[in-house]
């Protein structure tokens, strides 16, 4: 099993506004993390294309129809319909994905809503065409990052992670560099992968890294293995010393420095039910590193059974405002230039 890069603080900061931000301009996930978060997953094969509004100046639009040829998980045995947008002729971008066509095979990741009257299209892989350059996002990749370039290897996977008919358990947010160092030109790209057991010990490890980012990131990803061993972890970091600097707080005008890793650890003993004590200062309008893009988000993971953001009780604190910021910081610009610099 490869080794993940911790998913951490490649970049330098960028602030926006009066909070603290972080924006991810690629995120990826494995086809095991697709599997075990679809209810159903049909292969197909397109029957009927139609173009539609576009979704902007920069993604045309299409309905694809298709027809039904097999359950890989659940059950579904219906035509179905599903909105792809791609590249316009007018901003050509070859490194995402191209428009799918008739009579291709296409493999449907569905989810179910909890009243069972309607079916999403959560995501899908052109099987008869699959992408063959790693980097863009509507590729295939299994747990370990390696890109699935035919269906025999994409079904292969899939195959065997359904029929371990899990629930849809929280996974792991993880560094997943695609371009060449040269090449890099400033982008960022996470990857989101299943929780396996195997996968936790490199977290454990990372929790002594020097650089606060990898602590939080450490810190957010232990979230998902549960236990009274994880809480015992991660209570130790609602006293550590790393902190960070915000500018024009809540548009006041004013810097503030917090403690991170200490907001971090409060944040994820909440999720794992530990009822932690508040750190001091505790400042509500920042969100932890992480957390704010992360899998407490239901704007990016709307589906999931684990528990969210909006399920713990806001902390007194000592702050003006009760509520939490979704956007987040990883780290202080300080800390990103150390990183880039090693």
């Amino acid at each position: 099993m490869k080794k993940f890069r911790i998913c951490s603080i490649a970049f330098v900061v960028l602030l926006l506004s009066t909070t603290p931000a972080h924006a991810i301009s690629f995120r990826s996930s494995s086809v095991e993390w697709q599997t075990d978060l679809a209810d159903i997953l049909v292969i197909c094969r397109v029957q009927a294309k139609k173009s539609i509004e576009p979704l902007n100046e920069y993604r045309d639009s299409q309905e694809v129809t298709c027809h039904f040829v097999e359950a890989v998980k659940g059950e579904w045995s219906k035509p179905i319909s599903f909105r792809q947008d791609y590249p316009s002729q007018k901003h050509p971008d070859t490194g995402v994905t191209q428009r799918i066509n008739k009579g291709q095979r296409i493999l449907l990741f569905l989810s179910v809503s909890k009243r069972r009257v309607a079916v999403e299209t959560l995501d899908w892989i052109n099987l008869s065409s699959p992408v063959r350059k790693r980097g863009p996002t509507a590729a295939a990749y299994d747990n370990d990052s390696k890109l699935l370039t035919n269906e025999l290897s994409i079904l292969k996977v899939v195959r065997r992670h359904a029929v371990r008919k899990l629930e849809r358990k929280r996974g792991l947010i993880v560094e997943f560099p695609f371009f060449p160092p040269e090449d890099a030109r400033g982008y960022y790209h996470d990857f989101v992968t299943t929780a396996e057991p195997e996968f936790k010990q490199q977290f454990i490890d990372q929790l002594q890294s020097k650089y606060h980012g990898d602590r939080c990131s450490a810190i957010f990803n232990l979230v998902s293995y549960p236990s009274d061993a994880t809480r015992r972890l991660i209570r130790p970091f609602l006293s550590d010393s790393a902190t960070a600097t915000v500018g024009n707080y809540g548009g006041e005008g004013r810097d503030i420095t917090y403690y991170p890793v200490r907001q971090a650890a409060y944040v994820a003993l909440a999720l794992l039910n530990d009822n932690p004590p508040l750190p001091k200062p505790y400042f509500e309008k920042i969100m932890p590193p992480m957390f704010g893009t992360g899998f407490e988000n239901e704007v990016h993971f709307p589906e999931g059974n684990w528990k969210r953001l909006k399920d713990i009780v806001d902390p007194p604190g000592n702050d003006s405002s009760n509520t939490m910021n979704p956007r987040s910081t990883r780290c202080s610009t300080q800390d990103a230039q150390q990183r880039t610099s090693r």
